[in-house]
């Protein structure tokens, strides 16, 4: 049964061992030689300032304060981004090895976006998948992206890509109610990622709409 499994899926992962290889390679012997330098002028500080106040004062906040000296809570940025850093802070200190663990934790969905689109991919055809993740897989633009702990680019486009693979198998596989919730949970944590993505919401609902109703029933009434 596990000589069966292996080589039905001896493709994908070679693959998989092909994208740990290199992608530590370059961590471990480029990237890591990098650092994103704080006092570069234009940085957007957003969200690192809220996580920061989320570990120091429990507070979310930017660290502005009024009169009185109490800090100020702020609605911008959205919260995943400063959750996640609050979270590493919370684990490993507010310090360099709090911040390389945001940088891990992106070059880890970058690698992971490669599957999704092989995923993707798949549900058309095999070789579109091997097409669309080799396409991904050289775009090592991304690793930049990832290294910058500052911006959310990483997680928004993780989590879009997930959203797109549940809709594209609720429009191709299935037109069941899991996908249709995980393709909504995923792009709810996009545009709580990077709040200008709830545009998304306005052509994805009209497309769904459109694919569920026919010939005047509801095709999840009866699923």
């Amino acid at each position: 049964m596990h000589h069966t499994w292996f080589r039905e899926h001896r493709l994908p992962l070679a693959f998989a061992a092909c994208v740990i290889v290199v992608y530590g390679l370059l961590y471990a012997h480029v990237y890591a030689e990098y650092r994103w330098d704080p006092n570069i002028h234009g940085v957007d500080t957003r969200w690192t300032a809220v996580g920061e106040q989320l570990y120091l004062e429990g507070a979310y906040s930017r660290g502005d304060r009024d009169g009185r000296g109490i800090l100020l809570p702020t609605l911008d940025p959205p919260p995943v981004y400063p959750i996640m850093h609050w979270l590493s802070y919370s684990l490993f200190g507010l310090n360099a090895r709090g911040l390389e663990v945001i940088r891990v934790m992106q070059i880890v969905m970058v690698a992971w976006m490669i599957f999704i689109c092989l995923q993707i991919g798949k549900v058309f055809s095999r070789k579109l998948g091997y097409t669309m993740a080799i396409v991904a897989f050289l775009d090592l633009t991304m690793f930049y992206f990832a290294l910058n702990y500052r911006v959310p680019n990483i997680p928004t486009a993780f989590f879009f890509t997930l959203s797109m693979l549940y809709l594209v198998r609720f429009l191709k596989v299935e037109q069941s109610r899991k996908n249709v919730f995980l393709c909504a949970l995923f792009l709810i944590l996009t545009f709580h990622t990077r709040i200008a993505l709830y545009l998304l919401w306005v052509p994805l609902l009209f497309l769904i709409a459109g694919f569920l109703f026919r010939d005047g029933t509801f095709l999840l009434c009866s699923r």
